[in-house]
């Protein structure tokens, strides 16, 4: 919920807590504390949620400084690949805007046994008031952390080869558009405005998101502020970035999750299947640019998997 007053906006922050220790040998991506994550797994036994509130000025945020590990990839890509420029820092960024058709698949790819040390990804969920207003205000926690206990699932499938834990430690539901938060249907815009409001806020004990993912109920569009096909968008290589670790999301119903998740892999550096590699794009992996191949499994190609060991090489070292 966000209250106005005279001298602040408060933001509505839901974290989710279970009883379950960190698992050991967990790496945490970023300059970031222990947090906990939701279940990975339908069914697990969880606590129910905990209502904090976190206070943004709206003239200005509370900076931090970036990371020590971030990186960015400035590789050439195809056309298909746009130009986005958030500032600061200045710099050209690569944007994937992704427009493909959605099918019902049914299978998942086998697990790989647990590893004994992963890498968490602390991330702050942000709905957009369209959003909220069409799942309704008793409905959209619970939906909300079920597509990403979906996308968590999807970033532990044994196909990725790392151990990743996407771990939501709070959620903002937004029932109006706070003070420096633009949403439209213009995709590149509205991720624009998101990244750099997301940029400015600060979590419980001063500590930072590494990942921020925006649901918005619009019809989002690239490059037009007009209903279109395109479904999501974001910086190549972003991840742990102050200013590009972030993602917007067109909700589609569950299969927002396999949108959050293609999204978040190109924040990982990931580019399209098919598109500057030798993996096919028909297949039906996560990165497929149509997200419609014909084995039914969701998985993540081998392209999809070098991308991601190159990135993390350059993030970690």
């Amino acid at each position: 919920m966000v209250v106005s007053s005279s001298f602040h906006r408060y933001l509505s922050v839901w974290q989710w807590n279970t009883t379950t220790p960190p698992s050991p040998g967990i790496t945490r991506m970023c300059c970031t504390s222990d947090r906990l994550s939701i279940p990975s797994i339908a069914g697990q036994q969880t606590a129910a949620p905990t209502r904090v509130t976190i206070t943004c000025p709206t003239a200005t945020f509370t900076r931090e400084t970036t990371c020590t590990g971030s990186t960015r990839d400035s590789t050439s890509v195809d056309g298909a690949r746009n130009v986005y420029t958030p500032k600061p820092p200045a710099g050209d960024l690569h944007i994937a805007p992704d427009e493909y058709e959605q099918q019902s698949r049914a299978k998942r790819s086998p697990l790989n046994p647990r590893k004994p040390t992963g890498l968490n990804v602390e991330t702050l969920v942000v709905a957009d008031r369209k959003m909220v207003e069409k799942h309704g205000k008793e409905n959209i926690t619970t939906y909300v952390l079920t597509v990403m206990n979906m996308v968590s699932s999807l970033f532990k499938d044994g196909t990725i080869g790392k151990d990743i834990n996407i771990v939501v430690v709070s959620l903002l539901l937004l029932e109006q558009d706070p003070v420096g938060l633009s949403i439209s249907h213009h995709a590149d815009l509205s991720l624009n405005s998101f990244c750099q409001w997301q940029s400015g806020l600060i979590g419980k004990n001063g500590k930072r998101h590494d990942h921020a993912v925006l649901l918005t109920g619009l019809d989002i569009c690239s490059w037009k502020n007009e209903p279109c096909d395109t479904l999501g968008f974001a910086p190549i290589s972003g991840m742990c970035s102050k200013y590009r670790s972030c993602t917007i999301n067109e909700d589609t119903g569950l299969g927002l999750a396999f949108t959050i998740a293609h999204e978040s892999g190109h924040n990982f550096g990931m580019i399209h299947d098919g598109e500057g590699n030798v993996c096919k794009k028909a297949e039906g992996n996560i990165m497929s640019p149509t997200l419609a191949g014909n084995n039914g499994v969701f998985s993540w190609s081998a392209c999809s998997r070098q991308y991601l060991n190159r990135f993390l090489r350059r993030l970690l070292e």
